[in-house]
């Protein structure tokens, strides 16, 4: 039986004409184990995701995903989380509790099962895995191996039928990925789990999987054995055949009449057998050109994280020269990562010394996602250099002319990568410091990364990364180091370091050892076999030209004008007075409307000096028709909430005022929940929802000190305008109740929530008919004006409701008058934060509406 059938599967993410996915067909058979293959970009992670409906990206689909018969989008969201479970990427990324027990029980949790049930599967996935060990410790002291595993045993506690899994070994050590992999293997074969994964790490993957399917540029180009694929591939060009193992690359290149070899000990026995039948060449000797004086040296180097916390680096000391090309290896916590912050000066050691020769040094982060802001590519790079000749030799370098116009969340993991390195090489750095560069990257680039980092040498630039990637660091570096323990316990050359290891070893070396002596790649086996040399490797020198200083361009780049470093300076320096003033550090003598100007007026100075006047007016998406949730939200709102804050004030005289902001606040969901069933809102809205409550209330919370300086209700507009009336209405009134936990629940929080969600229903809805722009000047004027309309009236009324004050015109405009300084001050406060944070924040959001298909 089938468990998933793709029929015609197209697919392109928004803002795009290009399909990822183009006419895929094929299926997969229950109980298999199916290893998806292909270059970097070439649609794997987006296939993977669309057969997990939960997990799958927004944009243009068509074509058929059934499993089991049924179309994948009408199975239940309770359904899916039994049936099918996904592994991603990072273990970071999933883990979603803080001990390892609670991690294992949270998925049988959220499916409502009783407790004997949970503690029997718990215990029974515990043992399966061989967690027992660390079932009661911390999840943040786990290494990254241990990590992955416990997302599988936690995907694996809920008995999926269908396991996939994401390049879930692309972070792992090569010891820890082995461990991984076999315990994949046990739950196929063991318990009958279809397994469907996508890996670049195929030496262990393929000997067992039942198919292989290759995909090329969004098309399937094979779908067979993994004896059958080597075969089907063996007639295209190198970048494909370059994503199988070594044992198979090296058969099509010495010798393709015999049968192709798949594991490792298959390839031992045909290249014992091609040995003894062939006369062989001696292997050449290893090239390491000579390099220059230290410029990176470490000294006695120790470092932990805390004082009662143990040692990452113990006692470390070595040394990288100029146009040096340096690998650091070792398993997952054994302190690289760290190394490399030391060395660029993130973290500081406690004893030792570190000498960098004042020389810059540029990082790529283990998540190259961190470097790349901009709404595309090419923003992103512009950030740093954007003299068009500069640009085209790192778009060029990098290849990267296909992704230009994508949005850098868009991007697979290898694309993100090369993203990400051509944003670092515009910056021009003396050392470049790369931890895990190859990840996620196929062979193809990774030997087009490797003539970069060789352009980058022969300028000069010293290159030290940190890598799990074996093949890679026994090809390309000058020198190889082993981390162990947070010591320094192994280095040499590649040839010589890898010949004499066991474990943190090649394919190839497994291949040959006591066969071919010193050979530890498959150039090196090649070479025995057939007298073929490897190509040298050379850098890019003919369209890439390495600069000392990145180049500026005035035309494109305008420097900020004098007189608003002026101004900027003078209004910052006011502020600072004006606020220490308010606090009574400096005191003086002032009536209040003075003290409420010191600030003010500093405000409005930095206002004019920090920020464009006009801007490019956002993009003006809106529907002025409203929907039937629209209008009943709208008379639930402005008719059974007001009426449900009088009845508990008058006649629960505000005894049950908890009640009543429990009444409020369920009136507020009650939309949402009248046509469910129809609309089906998916989880991630309300993600959205409660990722915005949480802004306001930390917003909140930091402007304490200052009691009618808040963001609340800007933040409350922008969430309007942004996801729409009863979002902004729940956002406003959400936040109000649960930041009264930290500042006092009362009486007065039913008042609060209604006048903050108010503010929110309004800005959506007036967004939505037109009557309100996204400019900076049209939401700061809106914002003061509710402010002190809305919210000022509402909670001046609310204050005599509650304090039993006749309610009279005297007492009415006396209330009022007395708020209204306040009021003014707040409504400033929230024109000023609209002004600085509207266009960015609803630029964010518009991305996120867009790439989840949220409008």
């Amino acid at each position: 039986m089938e468990a998933f059938t793709i029929r015609n599967l197209s697919f392109a993410y928004p803002e795009t004409e290009v399909d990822v996915l183009k006419d895929i067909n094929f299926s997969v058979i229950e109980g298999e184990f199916l290893t998806v293959c292909g270059a970097s970009g070439s649609g794997k992670s987006t296939l993977l995701r669309l057969l997990k409906p939960s997990l799958a990206p927004h944009g243009r689909l068509s074509g058929e995903i059934r499993f089991h018969e049924i179309g994948i989008n009408e199975l239940s969201q309770r359904q899916e989380c039994k049936k099918i479970g996904f592994v991603q990427q990072s273990p970071d990324n999933q883990i979603v509790t803080d001990k390892v027990w609670h991690e294992l029980a949270f998925g049988l949790e959220s499916l409502g099962l009783k407790n004997e049930e949970i503690r029997r599967r718990v215990a029974e996935t515990a043992s399966f895995f061989g967690i027992e060990q660390y079932f009661e410790s911390d999840v943040t002291t786990l290494s990254g191996g241990q990590k992955q595993l416990l997302n599988l045993a936690s995907v694996m506690a809920m008995q999926p039928e269908v396991l996939i899994l994401d390049e879930p070994t692309s972070q792992l050590d090569p010891i820890a990925a082995s461990d991984f992999i076999a315990c994949l293997h046990r739950i196929n074969k063991e318990l009958g789990v279809t397994v469907i994964i996508s890996e670049h790490r195929t030496e262990e993957l393929l000997p067992i999987s039942d198919r292989v399917l290759i995909l090329d540029d969004g098309a399937v180009l094979s779908l067979d054995t993994p004896l059958h694929t080597g075969e089907n591939l063996s007639s295209c060009d190198d970048r494909l055949f370059a994503l199988l193992p070594s044992a198979m690359r090296i058969w099509r290149a010495v010798d393709t009449s015999s049968d192709c070899p798949v594991t490792v000990a298959q390839g031992r026995e045909w290249l014992r057998s091609c040995v003894s039948t062939h006369d062989t060449y001696p292997l050449y000797p290893e090239i390491i050109p000579p390099c220059g004086d230290a410029v990176i040296s470490l000294k006695n180097i120790w470092f932990r994280y805390k004082k009662d916390s143990p040692d990452v680096l113990k006692n470390l000391s070595f040394h990288v020269r100029k146009g040096e090309f340096t690998a650091i290896l070792g398993g997952n916590g054994a302190g690289k990562s760290t190394l490399l912050s030391v060395v660029n000066g993130t973290l500081m050691p406690y004893s030792g010394k570190i000498n960098t020769n004042k020389l810059r040094i540029a990082t790529l982060p283990q998540n190259p996602q961190l470097l790349l802001s901009g709404n595309t590519v090419i923003d992103s790079l512009k950030e740093i250099d954007d003299s068009p000749e500069r640009l085209n030799q790192v778009i060029s370098l990098c290849e990267l002319e296909e992704l230009l116009e994508r949005h850098p969340f868009d991007l697979s993991g290898g694309e993100t990568q090369r993203a990400a390195l051509a944003k670092l090489l515009l910056a021009s750095p003396d050392i470049i410091l790369l931890d895990e560069p190859t990840k996620g990257i196929d062979s193809g680039f990774k030997e087009r990364f490797a003539a970069i980092i060789n352009t980058l040498l022969s300028f000069g630039t010293t290159v030290v990364m940190v890598s799990h990637d074996v093949e890679f660091c026994a090809k390309y570096p000058h020198r190889c180091l082993m981390l162990f323990n947070g010591e320094l316990v192994a280095e040499g050359s590649p040839r010589e370091f890898f010949s004499t290891n066991s474990f943190y070893v090649t394919s190839s070396r497994r291949m040959s050892k006591g066969i071919l002596e010193n050979t530890v790649t498959t150039e090196d086996i090649i070479y025995c076999c057939t007298g073929e040399k490897p190509k040298i490797l050379s850098g890019i020198n003919n369209d890439f030209h390495y600069t000392e200083k990145p180049p500026e361009n005035p035309e494109q780049k305008p420097k900020m004008p004098v007189w608003k470093k002026l101004t900027a300076l003078i209004g910052c320096l006011s502020l600072i007075f004006g606020i220490l003033v308010n606090i009574e550090i400096i005191k003086l003598s002032l009536p209040f409307w003075a003290n409420c100007l010191l600030v003010a007026v500093p405000l409005v100075i930095l206002m004019i000096s920090l920020s464009e006047l006009t801007h490019r007016p956002l993009e003006e998406v809106r529907s002025s028709r409203l929907s039937k949730r629209t209008i009943v939200s709208t008379v639930m709102i402005l008719l059974a909430i007001p009426v449900t804050i009088f009845i508990g004030t008058t006649y629960l005289k505000d005894e049950k005022f908890l009640f009543i902001s429990l009444i409020v606040l369920l009136e507020c969901m009650l939309p949402f929940f009248l046509i469910f069933e129809g609309r089906k809102p998916q989880p991630r809205e309300l993600v959205i929802i409660a990722v915005m409550c949480a802004i306001v209330i930390a917003g909140r919370s930091a402007f304490a000190p200052f009691p009618q300086i808040k963001p609340v209700l800007a933040l409350v507009i922008i969430s309007g305008v942004a996801f729409g009336t009863e979002s902004g209405f729940m956002v406003g009134a959400v936040t109000m109740l649960v930041s009264n936990i930290y500042f006092g629940q009362g009486a007065w929080t039913p008042w609060q929530m209604f006048a903050a969600g108010i503010i929110g229903f309004i800005a959506g809805i007036l967004f939505q008919k037109g009557f309100l722009r996204r400019s900076r000047g049209a939401l700061c004027v809106f914002g003061f004006i509710v402010t002190v309309m809305i919210y000022g009236l509402i909670m001046n009324f609310s204050t005599i409701i509650l304090t039993r004050v006749p309610i009279t015109w005297e007492s009415i405009i006396s209330f009022y008058t007395q708020g209204l300084p306040f009021d003014l001050i707040h409504a400033f406060s929230t024109a000023v934060i609209l002004f600085f944070a509207a266009e960015p924040m609803l630029a964010k959001l518009d991305r996120v509406k867009t790439k989840y298909g949220l409008y």
